[in-house]
């Protein structure tokens, strides 16, 4: 340790004594015992009715970003909370009315998509996958 390779240790000799040996005092042979007993395994009984699954009513959202913030709450986006059907209680969106002189009815896409608030508009706008100012083809708007 003090880094000289010379049987001392800073300058005082260190001495070196043979590992010594103690037999043990006996032998003794080893001891060996009968496995314990094993019990038959439990037998296994079916049950006796089965049910149909239940159903769960759905949780409802007061909006489309309340729903989409229920249905990730899980963990799982999938249109459930926790196996309850996520449903909003009344849409976000209104579509303007066709005029009744107008024949015939065509029940296409909607000439504007009201939306209630800027949020709700903006949640439409996304909801076709572009974000683009339009719901399917048809321009968003807020009503006021």
């Amino acid at each position: 340790a003090d880094g000289v390779i010379d049987v001392k240790y800073f300058g005082s000799q260190v001495a070196v004594a043979a590992p010594s040996y103690v037999p043990p005092a006996t032998f003794a042979a080893p001891t060996y015992a009968a496995p314990a007993t094993v019990a038959a395994p439990v037998a296994y009984a079916a049950p006796a009715t089965y049910a149909a699954p239940s159903y769960t009513s759905p949780v409802v959202a007061g909006s489309q970003s309340s729903a989409l913030a229920l249905d990730a709450a899980d963990g799982v986006i999938d249109g459930k909370y926790y196996g309850s059907q996520v449903a909003v209680a009344s849409p976000a969106t209104y579509m303007a009315a066709a005029p009744a002189a107008y024949a015939p009815v065509s029940y296409g896409v909607p000439t504007t998509a009201f939306a209630s608030s800027q949020a709700s508009a903006l949640a439409l706008d996304a909801a076709d996958g572009v974000v683009d100012g339009r719901f399917y083809g048809a321009p968003v708007a807020v009503r006021r």
